[in-house]
């Protein structure tokens, strides 16, 4: 079974690669959100956080499964996650060049990178697919997500119903 850390040294890989790819167009469509969407209140019914709880045990299993495919392509790669991190932020920086890595690292990496971005589709798609099949809407779960976080109320809400 894989570490607490070693997941998240993988999932902060996965982002840095996202990042590269994907960063400039999430940037620019988050600065662009009206302000009142992000400080509106949304009240969720008990059915609704049901449903979300069901649906994060689900997407919380896929993107464990994510995780392990990326481990493995990475070590398939004969790299490690630190390493992995450190080359895909040199990437995200344009310094790639600059950090004294081999050909054949390079080009493990950028092996390891390209079969990452080629399976974070199918990801999050399954995770897609994992929140309609509870009856959610994506923005409606990535709401109540940003609730969570963001409301004790609605945090409390939540907690109640797991302990039950």
């Amino acid at each position: 079974m894989l570490s607490q850390k070693k997941m998240k040294k993988i999932l902060l890989g996965a982002f840095l690669l996202s990042a590269t790819c994907y960063g400039q167009a999430a940037f620019a469509q988050q600065t662009d959100l009206p302000q009142q969407e992000v400080q509106q209140e949304e009240k969720f019914s008990e059915t609704e956080l049901k449903q979300f709880l069901q649906a994060n045990t689900k997407v919380t299993t896929i993107q464990k499964e994510g995780q392990q495919t990326m481990l493995k392509l990475i070590e398939e790669a004969n790299l490690d996650v630190e390493q992995f991190n450190k080359f895909a932020q040199a990437q995200r920086e344009q310094k790639l060049g600059d950090i004294g890595a081999t050909p054949e690292q390079l080009a493990a990496f950028d092996k390891a990178a390209q079969q990452i971005v080629e399976i974070q589709p199918a990801v999050k798609e399954n995770v897609k697919k994992a929140i309609e099949e509870e009856g959610l809407t994506e923005d409606k779960y990535k709401a109540i997500v940003t609730a969570y976080q963001q409301d004790e109320t609605v945090k409390a809400k939540v907690h109640e119903l797991m302990a039950r």
